[in-house]
Formats: structure tokens, C-alpha cells, sequence
């Protein structure tokens, strides 16, 4: 039985050494704490037929949510090969899961991880890959109907179970359950303090209900857990929005920080949302001087990925606010030829992130009618893109100020109204309701 996780299911394979290590590097990656795979690889050298421990380190390359960890993951699922006939029923599907996600069926992959959840409810690595694989492809919310069933078959006191809520919080504010998942947030943080993946669900929960306020003071409360593991970037990027959110821009600059020190690997989260938060700025006017270089150099390094439709967009953003005009030619040809076909995955790239890419390029050439034209319609549908809602929500603002730019005061008006129906409005929304009303003011005089 696994020590950290509780797990009542078997193992095919590893000695208490190895099993140890795998709780280890378990517990780091469910936290966010840390390096899990500095726990497990010396188990993994050692015990080369260890199967739970090479399905561990391919779920932390599934999650990663980067077309570079595939190499991981090939030679995750390489070194596992020889070892596969042996494995037992739940750990088979665990490869086959990971396999569906490497040959780019992403769909496939989320729901055989789900599968896997609803057979051993106390799996917490299939859990928190199915989470990812659902944020990956959109249905970030819908991981509440997996997650809350699985919950419940957990006690209080099993070891893990902190990160189990902390998932379940997650799924709730990504399904607009705001209340419920701060709730679950906080009950994770008190059983296990400083858990990243729970401060970062208490952290969505207050966001998307405009309490930015209480937000900043959240992750300042969380600093310590807020600025190392693999959730401190992240958790910076959200601080940065709270700080946009209250008007504090000089505060929000401060966590502009790319390529960070060191940091010539960054994954493609991270520079995806150093573009969003550089975008947001540029939308309330700030001029944010040099920093597009760096990050637009970054993206031009990562050209021909073409894997995430949703940091595709976030590339866009990167190139046409640096004026790189080959670099956006370059990219929407990309993405062109990855819309093409009939797949799902095209079918996305196709009618969802292309137009969408073509908006943001518009945009930044102060073309903005024509970006409500082309994102206005896209609305409803930007789910496929991926993503957290917040992250998503980039696109919305986009739409937004560029139907206040372009005179549109009655459908900017419109627009604020739907964000005032969903959440009260921060100082920084304030301004730009303003704004709107004004707007639609005078389009009534003069009509």
C-alpha cells in the first residue's frame, strides 16, 4: 500500500524503497512542491523495471501541457515497454492513456484518464491527469463530474486527501461554483498549509468573482508557497492580475520578469502568461517599453509547435506587439496548416484560434472594428481554446476594448454588463464601464 496516498490497489512492481520514492515524488507533484522527479529518478536507476514509477514521471510530461516534454514522455513510455506485459490492469491503463496523449488524441487520453478515476476513485495521479487533460482540451469544468464522485470516496483522514480537495476546488470554480471552491480551497490549505495547487484554486475562486482585494492579500498571506514549486510563476501571473484589477500598474510591472533568471527553458505556461499580462497592460494604455522583445524572441525559438491552439493565440499576441510582422506571417501559416483535415484538434485550430490569432494581429494594428468582427462572433466558443476561464478571458477583454476603440459604445456597454451580471466590477473594470457608458451615451444622442 502506498504510504502518501492511501492507495488500497496493488502495485506490479518495486521494492519499499522505490514505492517510497514514488510517494514522494506523488505528493510533490500533487502539492506543486518542488521537483517530483528528483525523488523518483535514483528509484528509477536503480529498479529499471519499476512501473508505477515510469508512469509517474509521464504524467508529469502529460501535464505539462508543452510540446517539449513529449521527449520525456517518449522515453518514459520507452523504458516502460519492456516491462508493460507484466503490469497490472489499472497501471495498463495508465499507459495507454499516456500513449493516447503522445500520438496527439487528446480527447481520447482525458477520457480514459476519467476512466480510470471512476474504476479506482483513489488514484490521485489519474485524477490530477484528467484535470489537466480536460483544462488542455476545454472542459475544465466538466472534471467536476469526475472529481466530486472520486471525493467522496475518500476519508478525511487518509493521507493525500488535501489534494484531493484541492482538485475538487479547481473543478468548482471552473465550473462557475465560486463560493463552494474557496470553500474546498481553504479546507486543503488548513489540512496541508501551503499547498500550491489549493491556494491556486482559492486564488480563481476570488478572481472570477472580482475580489481582487482579498485576492492579493490571499497570495501575500501564501508567499512563501506562492514563490517556489512549480505553481510559483503561475501564482505570480494571478498576483500580477489581482494587482492590474486594483489599478496598482507599477505593482503588476513588477512581476514582469521574462525570460526569468536562468530560466532559457521556460515552459510554454509560463511565456504564454507572461504574453497575457503584458496583452491585459497594453489594453488599459501601459506602455510596458522593451519587454515584448525577450518574450517574442522566446515564442520565435518555439516556432512550428503548433500544439496548444490557446498559446498558439498567446505567440500572436507576443509577435504583433513586438511588430515581428514575419514572425505572426510565419505563425498564422502554421496554424493554417494545422487547421487543415478533419479532426478535432484542426476543426479547433480552424474556426476557434485562427480567427482568433487574426483578432489579436488586428489589434495591434489599431484595426478595431475589424477585431470585433472577428472575435466578436467567437465568444461562446473560446472554451475550445483551452484553458482557465481566466485565462480565456483575455480574449473577451480584447473584445471589449477594441468595441470601446472602434466607437461600438452600445456593444461595449453590452459587454460590461454581462462581466457586472458575473461578478462585482474592480476599480480597473470600473474605469472601462465607464468609458463604455460614456460611449453609449452618445450613440443615443445622436441617434
Amino acid at each position: 500500500m502506498s504510504r502518501h496516498t492511501a492507495t488500497p490497489f496493488a502495485f506490479s512492481a518495486g521494492s519499499p524503497a522505490a514505492l517510497a520514492a514514488h510517494d514522494a515524488a506523488l505528493d510533490r507533484f500533487l502539492a506543486g512542491d518542488g521537483d517530483p522527479l528528483a525523488a523518483l529518478e535514483p528509484a528509477l536507476a536503480a529498479e529499471p523495471g519499476f512501473v508505477a514509477g515510469h508512469l509517474l514521471v509521464a504524467g508529469t510530461a502529460v501535464a505539462a501541457w508543452d510540446k517539449r516534454s513529449f521527449a520525456l514522455l517518449r522515453r518514459s513510455l520507452a523504458a516502460l515497454l519492456p516491462f508493460a506485459a507484466r503490469a497490472n490492469a489499472r497501471e495498463r491503463a495508465h499507459f495507454a492513456a499516456a500513449r493516447a496523449w503522445l500520438a496527439g488524441e487528446h480527447a481520447k487520453a482525458a477520457d480514459e484518464y476519467a476512466a480510470i478515476v471512476r474504476e479506482w476513485p483513489l488514484d490521485a495521479l489519474a485524477l490530477r491527469l484528467t484535470q489537466a487533460a480536460w483544462v488542455f482540451i476545454g472542459r475544465s469544468g466538466g472534471h467536476l463530474r469526475v472529481v466530486a464522485p472520486a471525493l467522496a470516496a475518500w476519508q478525511p483522514d487518509m493521507p493525500g486527501y488535501a489534494h484531493v480537495l484541492a482538485l475538487h476546488a479547481y473543478a468548482l470554480a471552473e465550473n462557475g461554483e465560486g463560493a463552494r471552491a474557496e470553500e474546498s480551497g481553504r479546507r486543503a490549505v488548513a489540512l496541508r498549509p501551503g499547498h500550491a495547487g489549493a491556494i491556486h484554486a482559492v486564488t480563481h475562486a476570488l478572481l472570477d468573482r472580482g475580489r481582487a482585494a482579498e485576492g492579493a492579500k490571499w497570495l501575500d498571506e501564501h508567499a512563501a508557497a506562492s514563490t517556489a514549486g512549480g505553481l510559483a510563476r503561475h501564482l505570480a501571473w494571478h498576483d500580477a492580475l489581482f494587482q492590474l484589477e486594483l489599478g496598482r500598474i507599477d505593482r503588476a510591472l513588477a512581476h514582469v520578469d521574462f525570460p526569468p533568471a536562468g530560466g532559457s527553458a521556460t515552459p510554454a505556461s509560463d511565456a504564454g502568461d507572461a504574453a497575457a499580462l503584458l496583452w491585459r497592460l497594453e489594453l488599459e494604455g501601459v506602455d510596458v517599453g522593451e519587454r515584448w522583445r525577450p518574450l517574442a524572441d522566446a515564442w520565435a525559438a518555439r516556432a512550428g509547435d503548433a500544439f496548444w491552439p490557446l498559446l498558439d493565440v498567446h505567440a500572436m499576441m507576443a509577435f504583433a506587439a513586438a511588430g515581428r510582422d514575419a514572425d505572426a506571417a510565419e505563425l498564422l501559416r502554421i496554424m493554417e496548416s494545422a487547421g487543415q483535415g478533419c479532426t478535432g484538434g484542426a476543426a479547433v485550430v480552424r474556426e476557434v484560434a485562427l480567427p482568433a490569432a487574426r483578432a489579436v494581429l488586428a489589434f495591434a494594428r489599431g484595426e478595431y472594428a475589424r477585431v470585433v468582427d472577428l472575435a466578436g462572433p467567437l465568444r461562446p466558443g473560446l472554451w475550445r481554446l483551452g484553458g482557465s476561464r481566466t485565462q480565456r478571458d483575455t480574449l473577451d477583454l480584447t473584445v471589449l476594448e477594441a468595441a470601446i476603440r472602434a466607437g461600438r459604445g452600445r456593444l461595449a456597454q453590452a459587454l460590461v454588463g454581462e462581466r457586472r451580471a458575473a461578478a462585482p466590477l474592480t476599480p480597473r473594470a470600473r474605469v472601462q464601464a465607464a468609458r463604455a457608458g460614456a460611449l453609449a451615451a452618445d450613440a443615443r444622442a445622436a441617434a
